[in-house]
Formats: C-alpha cells, structure tokens, sequence
C-alpha cells in the first residue's frame, strides 16, 4: 500500500495547514514537531507516533486503518498552554475527509481516544495525548 507512514503523512498534514500556526520543523511558531521521538529541546513540541491498526485490513488489502498518537509537551508551567495546543490539533484533525497526503487517500481520520494528561516528565514538564484512527487507501 502506501510507502509512508501514517504518522508521517499527518506530520506533513499539521505542518501544511500554515493557517491553523500549529507548528513547524524549525519550531519557529514556538512548536516544534517531530516524527515518532519527543527531543530534549525545544521544551513545547510536538510528536506523531505510530500505534496499532484499529481493524484489520481489507481482505484485498485496498484499506488500511491505521492510528496515530499526538503527544504534546509544554513548558514547565505550560500546562494550560499545552492544553490548548492539542486541542488545536484534535479539533483541526477530527472529522477530516478525504485528505490526500503523499501517495494515499484518507477517507477519514477520527479522534477516537479523545485528549488526555498523562502526566509531567522527569523536568516538570505537562503531556498531553490524543489517539486518532484513520482509514485511508492508495490514491489511484
């Protein structure tokens, strides 16, 4: 099927959506976004993971129903600030359809594990996750 990762072509997604000011490579909108790793700096990022299929694939393989996680991390004593963020994202992902990213149609992508904290990391630092399901095909 597709030969990028779900969680790379929702990377891309978030950071083509220049109107939404999510965030960037270079973190110069003060967010940085990564693929699949939370780096020590900046300290208000962004990461898209990977996570396990929500169903199995079609019997011919023409859909996939990946998912993705999005943590985001603030500063310390960012927790409202990094509240807000993945609400920006949950709610600029939820409900889009018909997305072409790369070489694949997403039919739909669905916040299906809504945002919750998880906690402070080992410097104080608020996270936050949301889980998205997807369901994309090869885009002919």
């Amino acid at each position: 099927m597709s030969q990028q990762s779900p969680s790379e072509d929702i990377l891309n997604l978030l950071i083509e959506s220049t109107a939404q000011d999510i965030g960037d490579f270079a973190a110069t909108t003060g967010w940085g976004i990564y693929l699949g790793r939370m780096p020590d700096k900046p300290d208000t990022c962004i990461s898209i993971i990977d996570g396990p299929p929500d169903n199995k694939p079609a019997t011919n393989y023409s859909y996939e129903y990946p998912t993705v996680q999005i943590k985001v991390r603030g500063k310390k004593g960012g927790y409202k600030a990094a509240y807000a963020k993945i609400l920006q994202i949950r709610d600029f992902l939820h409900a889009q359809t018909d997305v072409v990213l790369s070489d694949s149609r997403y039919i739909q992508i669905l916040c299906n594990i809504d945002i919750e904290f998880i906690g402070f990391d080992e410097i104080d630092r608020p996270i936050y996750v949301a889980n998205f399901g997807c369901q994309r095909t090869k885009n002919n």
